[in-house]
């Protein structure tokens, strides 16, 4: 079955996946860029490889996009100081990765080649890597098959597979099966996963080594907030001023928790709104105004530091890199993508200690199933959900109090993930 997959993908599979997107390129921007890149990369790793006089071990990243390179980031600054003979590359397929990561914790950033056999043969004769190391779930069976037939050590961390699983499907599963079997070592996020995982390999021969390691990207974050906000005071949730913050909210959104911040503010005239939208371009802007003058607040649109926020009763962001500022002047937050493409940034506000609400599609997130086991975070389906939560919160301080320090705790006992990581990845 392994190999009538791989004859299968070659064949059918992945020429298809390349003829669409390559007609897709033409009209989608995000697309084209991925697709030039890709045509460019054999050329930007020869050029690279061939300057170096002498490298010792090579270590491969590879990421889908940017949210997956956070999964890696604290490795990649372990090795950087503790391993400096390492060299370390990272492969990217999205340009929202490859656009955004300008940082001094790798030596080469690429698009990830092609994957034909001819493109992976030829990336592989230049990097000649010791380990491939992937991100979350970010595989292609070419690289996959062709790492296990030139002897390269392959590992997956930071896997996570939600209790309902598309690769349960009695076709996916053999095909994740035959794939997930080339792996050398999975190392899962929770028990839970290990135990999924373990489900969905029943009746392989052959297995990978798997570990429940944790989530680096706790380390990530944490770490990150430590350094670059020293100067952000560490108020206590109950000294701070009575402020809702909506955080990175998309169109559908918009939607869900404006008319019930409108219903919530003409009830509670103490309380204001800090909104900033996931898109910063006029005309979403405009739409959230729009909706809050209906409902007879008229919102400030503001473009400087977080030292400088208006007092008003709703105060449109329209600057970047304020959130975790923002989140340590704010009570309650609202994190958006959970009604569109998927919930962003879940662990900023939890390290300001906020109670978290955000919509259904969080799947992209395993710590959001945490916090609401804990109760420092809060799942809703609709508008009037979120009316109810955040009335709740806010006539009863107990509550805010109690998912304050639910939603902290859930940082301080996931840490430590990175150096159970790191000692397998150098050791396996």
């Amino acid at each position: 079955m392994h190999y009538f997959w791989i004859i299968l993908y070659n064949l059918f599979f992945y020429p298809l996946f390349f003829i669409i997107a390559l007609f897709t390129s033409f009209f989608n921007k995000k697309i084209k860029d991925s697709f030039i890149g890709k045509f460019h990369s054999i050329k930007i790793l020869d050029r690279y490889f061939s300057s170096q006089e002498h490298l010792n071990k090579v270590y491969w990243f590879h990421v889908s996009s940017l949210g997956e390179f956070y999964q890696i980031a604290p490795i990649l600054s372990f090795l950087k100081k503790n391993n400096p003979q390492i060299t370390r590359i990272v492969s990217f397929s999205s340009p929202s990765g490859y656009n955004n990561v300008k940082n001094e914790l790798y030596h080469l950033k690429f698009y990830l080649p092609f994957d034909f056999i001819w493109s992976i043969i030829s990336a592989f004769k230049i990097i000649k890597p010791d380990k491939i190391i992937f991100s979350s779930y970010d595989l292609w069976p070419n690289l996959l098959f062709l790492s296990r037939y030139y002897n390269i050590t392959t590992i997956l961390t930071s896997l996570r597979i939600p209790s309902v699983s598309k690769k349960n499907n009695i076709i996916l599963k053999s095909f994740y099966q035959s794939f997930y079997r080339l792996l050398n070592s999975i190392y899962t996020i929770t028990s839970n996963d290990e135990v999924r995982l373990r489900s969905l390999m029943n009746g392989v021969e052959e297995i990978p080594d798997i570990y429940t390691l944790g989530n680096p990207r706790f380390d990530f974050v944490k770490d990150e907030f430590e350094q670059k906000n020293v100067d952000i005071p560490k108020i206590d949730i109950l000294k701070r001023k009575d402020t809702i913050i909506i955080a990175s909210s998309h169109e559908e959104d918009d939607k869900v928790v404006i008319p019930s911040l409108i219903k919530l503010l003409n009830l509670n005239s103490g309380w204001n709104v800090l909104y900033v939208p996931h898109d910063l371009d006029p005309k979403p802007i405009e739409n959230i105004k729009k909706q809050f003058n209906k409902g007879g607040i008229k919102p400030v649109l503001f473009t400087g530091n977080h030292k400088d926020i208006p007092n008003q009763k709703v105060t449109i962001i329209r600057s970047i890199g304020l959130l975790a500022n923002l989140y340590w002047i704010s009570k309650i937050s609202y994190v958006g993508g959970g009604f569109s493409t998927g919930i962003h940034n879940l662990m900023e506000p939890a390290i300001a200690k906020l109670p978290i609400i955000f919509g259904p599609r969080n799947q992209n997130a395993p710590e959001a199933e945490q916090l609401i086991n804990n109760r420092g975070g809060f799942l809703i389906q609709n508008s009037n959900d979120f009316f109810l939560i955040l009335d709740k919160l806010i006539k009863d301080e107990k509550r805010i109090i109690k998912a304050s320090q639910s939603s902290r705790s859930i940082i301080e006992s996931n840490l430590g993930a990175t150096q159970k990581i790191i000692k397998k990845i150098i050791d396996g």
